[in-house]
């Protein structure tokens, strides 16, 4: 479970998020904004720093998989997801050891995926749709099929996020996985918008209804046919647009998703 120290930790992360300007001045408020893994932490950022968080915003955000109340949310995950979700549970010895054998291999990854840019596009799109045979919603490989260098930045990404190391990544996987030390039912700020891809293998639509139905005046909006990636990738002006409406003086998000002037 998260521990004082961490809770502490995702306070000065939210402090940062909410401080993105000049070191002089201070917002007030910010909306706070997590996908995928990245939801754990905005939640927590909504839970112990209310006063400084005008909306909590979750894209396709996971949930705590180790949490026994939350296993019947996780039985449309892929399996290559539950896998390592048990493995954060019960083997993280192993883990953290397998993790660190390929490491040398996800530093020098992207230079690979980088001739994919350079290869003819029927090439590249063939190599493409072998590396996300497994593990990729049909609208996510079609995506990466059409622009294989995304598939170059994915894997820079996965680059960076290891650049100094796998413990970081082990730590993140440890907290947002196992379970937290707050109830989602604790978190009361005054917007929750919750957006979801309805194709997602990785985080499944059902932990977007979980979240949105454990916050109180939480909403929910579901994208048909999107998956992991191309949910913010096909979708972002559209959930930009929803955020910025529901944050407006005059209007309000009600439950359903849809926008209505009061």
């Amino acid at each position: 479970m998260l521990c004082i120290s961490q809770r502490v930790s995702a306070q000065l992360l939210c402090f940062v998020v909410c401080n993105q300007c000049e070191p002089h001045q201070l917002w007030s408020a910010a909306a706070n904004s997590g996908m995928s893994g990245g939801g754990p932490f905005a939640c927590a950022c909504a839970r112990y720093l209310p006063h400084r968080t005008a909306a909590l915003v979750t894209i396709a955000s996971m949930v705590a998989t180790n949490d026994p109340a939350n296993q019947h949310l996780t039985a449309r995950m892929h399996w290559l997801n539950q896998l390592n979700s048990a493995a954060v549970a019960y083997t993280p010895g192993i883990l953290a050891l397998g993790m660190r054998l390929s490491w040398p291999f996800m530093l020098i990854a992207p230079y690979p995926v980088s001739v994919l840019q350079a290869l003819p596009d029927g090439v590249s799109q063939l190599a493409v749709k072998l590396m996300t045979s497994v593990g990729y919603a049909k609208a996510d490989q079609q995506l990466l099929m059409q622009q294989p260098g995304l598939a170059y930045v994915l894997v820079l990404i996965q680059q960076q996020s290891v650049a100094q190391g796998v413990q970081g990544v082990l730590h993140d996987m440890s907290i947002t996985m196992n379970p937290w030390s707050f109830k989602l039912a604790d978190i009361r700020v005054p917007k929750v918008l919750v957006f979801q891809g309805d194709a997602d293998v990785n985080v499944p639509a059902e932990m977007a209804g979980h979240i949105a139905a454990e916050i109180a005046g939480a909403a929910v909006k579901y994208y048909p046919g999107e998956g992991h990636i191309s949910l913010l990738l096909n979708r972002a002006a559209d959930i930009m647009t929803t955020i910025e409406a529901a944050l407006q003086p005059g209007r309000q998000w009600h439950r359903g998703h849809c926008m209505v002037d009061t």
